[in-house]
Parts: C-alpha cells; structure tokens; sequence
C-alpha cells in the first residue's frame, strides 16, 4: 500500500513543511532539544506561551516540592518538627540556593 515512493515523497514533505522542523539549506531537520523559547514564536505565539508555561510551572513545582521536604521529613519521625531538623535543613536550603 504505502510502497510507492511518490506517495512517501509527498508525505515527507508535507510533514517537513507543517511540523516543527527548521530549514538549514535546502534540507528540513529537527530542532535541538535545548532551544530557547523565543524561536517557537516564529509558528505562533500561543506555541511560545505554551513552552514559557510548562518552563515556569516545573521551576515552581520543583520548588514546591524541595519545601514539602520538611513535612515529610517531621512526620517521618513522629515527634514532630524538631529543632536541629530545622536548622538542618535552613542550612541545606542555603548553600544549595
């Protein structure tokens, strides 16, 4: 079904003109992965918005998630928030930050 080459040509092409792909010469090719941002704008600016979103909500989960720590970490031992475990970890908060 999908063994002539016409119609294969003409799918590849069709995807290096509608998908995410740049233009080096002649040739389509994929984007690298660590790319900024900005160069999504150029196909909308909802696609830039969408990858500023995703960027600036993992930052504020990850951070989100560092200050469960001491939580987890009180209600691990049961006797509550003691004092050393909290200076303990103000000063992992410190140098890693």
């Amino acid at each position: 079904m999908y063994d002539n080459p016409f119609i294969l040509n003409k799918a590849k092409n069709f995807r290096d003109r509608h998908s995410l792909r740049m233009m080096i010469g002649e040739e389509y090719v994929q984007y690298p992965l660590c790319l900024e941002n900005e160069e999504f704008g150029k196909y909308s600016i909802g696609v830039q918005m969408y990858f500023n979103f995703l960027k600036s909500s993992s930052l504020i989960f990850t951070f989100m998630a560092l200050i469960s720590i001491i939580s987890m970490v009180s209600n691990l031992y049961g006797n509550g928030v003691l004092f050393y475990l909290i200076f303990f970890l103000f000063l992992f908060f410190i140098f890693v930050f």
